[in-house]
């Protein structure tokens, strides 16, 4: 009978606990930070062999293939709720220059988050898709925790891509709503001019300033979109291990329809059995029998006397 075992599912989330912990401390010290996560990753590769270790025995592959989509789905919906954390931060008015800190950590969650997909998606399809001589009905339950987990990685996918399309529509409103650049807009010629008519430097270094912000908006929004077009493949990719669900529930209605016809055929059966035991011929026949073997039973005692 399939088990499974929590305990690695228990170790990954520790290690998201200790990597938000170790990020927190980048703020004061970078050096700090990151002798510690070189520590963290020592710590958790002992906790996890030791856990392998623990874990080794006749369980079946594919559990523990379940047991690992578990791991990344439930660090998808960290990282998912941390990046809702950083895009708010990001879409902050914000005058310390700490933008580009948010940018590149937003960048970096939207990368663990794919790569978590791609984990998940890779480990469905190599490890729960295998022959392993089991027997039937070990196959069918495989392939129904196989499709319930493509069903909630898909949904999650669904709901990530929904949260970058919203940030990237939140991001352009905002690269297009401050007035104070419009005057960006204008041609090399006209800020020639205006050089010439006396702008000072301070505005020119505002200007300058602006233009780079706008770039910097740019290439985040570009970013934003390769992440929304990978995500659709993934999506399009998972959206293949549960096609076949809907031919399951077809197949379960075929089954209940031939269940009810078949049922109503022994009723009308039954019906049958039951008119024919109570059908008065059966019972005239008898009933002659047994007259006739009393009277042949009176007519060898009246001999006998």
């Amino acid at each position: 009978m399939a088990t499974r075992d929590l305990t690695r599912t228990y170790v990954a989330l520790r290690k998201d606990v200790k990597a938000k912990v170790a990020r927190r401390r980048q703020m004061v010290s970078p050096d700090v930070h990151m002798e510690g996560n070189s520590l963290i990753r020592n710590d958790m590769r002992s906790d996890l062999d030791v856990e392998m270790a623990k874990t080794a025995g006749p369980t079946p592959a594919w559990v523990d293939a379940v047991t690992d989509v578990n791991i990344h789905i439930a660090r998808v919906k960290l990282l998912m709720e941390k990046l809702g954390k950083m895009h708010t931060k990001r879409l902050m008015v914000r005058f310390d220059g700490s933008e580009s800190d948010h940018e590149r950590e937003i960048e970096s969650i939207t990368g663990e988050i794919t790569g978590e997909f791609r984990n998940a998606e890779r480990i469905l399809k190599a490890k729960m898709n295998g022959k392993d001589g089991v027997s039937e009905a070990d196959a069918k339950a495989r392939q129904n925790v196989q499709r319930a987990l493509a069903t909630q990685l898909q949904s999650l996918s669904a709901d990530f891509r929904k949260s970058q399309k919203e940030y990237l529509d939140r991001v352009k409103n905002q690269r297009q709503g401050p007035a104070e650049f419009e005057f960006l807009s204008e041609t090399k010629k006209t800020k020639t001019s205006g050089l010439d008519g006396g702008f000072m430097q301070a505005q020119m270094a505002e200007v300058e300033l602006a233009e780079d912000l706008i770039n910097e908006r740019d290439r985040e929004v570009q970013q934003i979109a390769t992440s929304i077009q990978e995500l659709a493949t993934i999506f399009k990719e998972l959206a293949v291990l549960v096609i076949d669900q809907g031919t399951i529930l077809d197949r379960i209605d075929y089954n209940m329809e031939q269940v009810v016809e078949r049922t109503q055929a022994g009723i009308v059966e039954l019906e049958k059995a039951e008119t024919i035991q109570k059908s008065a011929r059966p019972m005239k026949c008898i009933g002659i029998l047994l007259a006739l073997i009393t009277a042949m039973t009176i007519i060898l005692m009246l001999k006998h006397m």
